[in-house]
């Protein structure tokens, strides 16, 4: 199962951070590499399901497994022939801020495929996604 772990720091506190990771419906305004969520607008937890739609590929349906505010949020996507789970810790950081801990995990028969297609390019990106979260979640 390949997985790859990666960190950064903002100057966003966690308590915004998670609210912003928590309104997937906006996810496209801080996320340019998507165009659109489809959800049902309900309260975000555990279980809640939602299709996310990028820019460059198909529609892909996922899942909300993790939703413990402000420090831990966690989903899933069902791709073919394997699945990705993308997991944020956000922790205080030293002084002010928060470091963003992310971690992308794959499995299943096309894991390796989906690891180089999807999260080596999250982990090239990751800052730059890290500081986009924490203007959104600074203008909210």
């Amino acid at each position: 199962m390949p997985t790859r772990d990666f960190e950064s720091t903002v100057e966003t506190s966690p308590e915004r951070l998670f609210a912003a990771l928590a309104d997937i419906g906006s996810w496209p305004e801080w996320d340019l590499a998507l165009e659109r969520i489809d959800h049902d607008g309900q309260a975000v937890r555990a279980g809640t399901a939602f299709r996310l739609k990028p820019k460059s590929g198909p529609a892909v349906t996922m899942r909300v497994e993790a939703c413990d505010g402000p420090r831990h949020f966690a989903v899933s996507a069902r791709l073919p022939l394997a699945r990705m789970r993308t997991a944020y810790r956000l922790l205080p950081a030293d002084g002010r801020g928060t470091r963003v801990c992310v971690r992308v995990e794959t499995r299943g028969l096309l894991a390796l495929m989906w690891d180089r297609l999807i999260a080596a390019p999250l982990e090239e990106a990751a800052a730059a996604h890290a500081q986009d979260l924490a203007a959104f979640a600074e203008r909210r």
